[in-house]
């Protein structure tokens, strides 16, 4: 998201007063500029993976959605992540 906050066209549906809830939402995936998604497919994650495939904590072996993001952005559940240097890992790291 910090590389992504001033980029142009990032959302799929822009913000709609009249329906404040659910705009804006996704990512405008078709604009192949963005810096933000080559990071993610330099990192072999998919632009339309469903966040808790990538975002998570592992206890026991199993992999537990983490929903969140970082507070700057309007996120309610704020939690910090970093994407993990390893593209095998495939994951955002929760950072303590």
């Amino acid at each position: 998201m910090t590389a992504a906050q001033d980029i142009e066209n990032f959302d799929a549906v822009q913000s709609d007063p009249a329906d404040p809830v659910q705009t804006p939402r996704g990512v405008n995936v078709a604009d192949e500029t963005l810096a933000a998604a080559q990071t993610l497919t330099d990192a072999g994650i998919a632009l339309d993976a469903p966040l808790g495939e990538i975002q998570y904590a592992e206890r026991n072996g199993q992999k537990i959605p983490t929903p969140g993001g970082e507070g700057w952005v309007g996120m309610f559940s704020m939690i910090v992540t970093k994407l993990e240097p390893d593209p095998n890992l495939r994951r955002l790291r929760l950072t303590r």
